[in-house]
């Protein structure tokens, strides 16, 4: 199999470097307060230069949606639908996994929580669409270890947004590199997430710690 052509490779190398400035741009002075002129000076261009890559800072946000909401998703899925009988198995993945993408991806993350109410009907739909879909990719593994007795009887959807609003604080607490989550913070990880059991005893304080 051959990789991307080099114009495509190219093009997608420099739409990542608009990402990198944008991101930290919307951080500093809000998006309201940042222009494509702004980003385009940034990296040393004219702002035609960027029309090539992105029309306009809503289209650079609604990238940065996409790809922050719905990238993890669709791995999530594939891992929740794996053949492996053992829920607990599946959900310490689900959430090893998930945790190492928000630490990766904390800058981006934390702009699109605090740039939230400055999203276009168009882009906040696109937002909780990518939500929705990483909720519902992990749900049913919750809810299947809950029918096969793995953990305690609870609501599948108020477990479900404590797992996620556990994750998801990762974005917050967590300025480790990942590659040391990997190796460390995530090693021991299992017995917590797999316990349920134990945590879904107290679902106002799952439900409490959720971020949706």
């Amino acid at each position: 199999m051959t990789g991307p052509a080099p114009a495509s490779r190219r093009k997608q190398l420099m739409e990542n470097e608009v990402l990198e400035h944008a991101t930290r741009l919307f951080a500093e002075r809000g998006f309201a307060g940042t222009s494509l002129q702004d980003v385009a000076g940034s990296m040393g261009l004219k702002r035609p230069a960027l029309y090539y890559y992105f029309k306009s800072k809503d289209e650079v946000l609604d990238r940065l949606i996409v790809e922050e909401t719905n990238g993890p998703a669709e791995d999530l899925k594939a891992i929740g639908e794996r053949a492996d009988p053992d829920a607990a198995e599946r959900l310490h993945t689900m959430a090893h996994w998930l945790v190492h993408w928000i630490v990766s991806h904390r800058e981006r993350i934390l702009l699109l929580v605090k740039s939230e109410s400055d999203l276009s009907p168009d882009s906040t739909e696109k937002f909780r669409n990518g939500r929705r879909t990483t909720f519902e990719a992990v749900r049913p593994v919750i809810a299947d270890g809950i029918a096969s007795g793995e953990f305690q009887p609870v609501e599948p959807h108020i477990a479900t947004f404590g797992v996620l609003g556990i994750c998801n604080w990762a974005a917050s607490w967590q300025s480790r590199p990942a590659r040391q989550i990997h190796r460390k913070g995530l090693r021991r990880g299992r017995p917590t997430l797999s316990d349920l059991s134990q945590t879904a005893r107290f679902p106002h304080v799952i439900a409490g710690s959720a971020l949706a």
